[in-house]
């Protein structure tokens, strides 16, 4: 099966994502702008890989905001959409092709 380019916005928060569906797997793109701050419903476990993601510096600050200093693959949608948003979110409804389907929308479930 070939990806599928999505994107992922929350334009208040700042963050501004790419990336590309392997399924189940999604690589977040270099470059990519993760929301700022951190929200109490984030998952542990997701807070926890964000840090480290920092201390590892795949994500870094440039120019004030955070950012994919490299590509990253996830484990699935919505962990990289927890990470990338700060929060607790479904990310088979928040990423979105080029035409503005969710993965929901195309078929694609946990």
């Amino acid at each position: 099966m070939s990806s599928i380019n999505l994107s992922f916005a929350m334009p208040k928060k700042g963050a501004d994502a790419r990336g590309k569906l392997s399924f189940p797997i999604l690589q977040v793109l270099a470059g990519s702008v993760i929301a700022e701050p951190e929200t109490h419903s984030m998952p542990a476990p997701y807070r926890t890989l964000r840090r480290q993601l920092v201390e590892q510096g795949i994500i870094a600050r440039q120019n004030s905001k955070l950012i994919f200093t490299q590509s990253y693959f996830f484990d699935n949608a919505s962990e990289a959409v927890c990470v990338v948003g700060g929060g607790s979110m479904d990310g088979y409804r928040t990423w979105i092709d080029e035409d503005g389907h969710t993965l929901h929308d195309m078929g694609y479930s946990r």
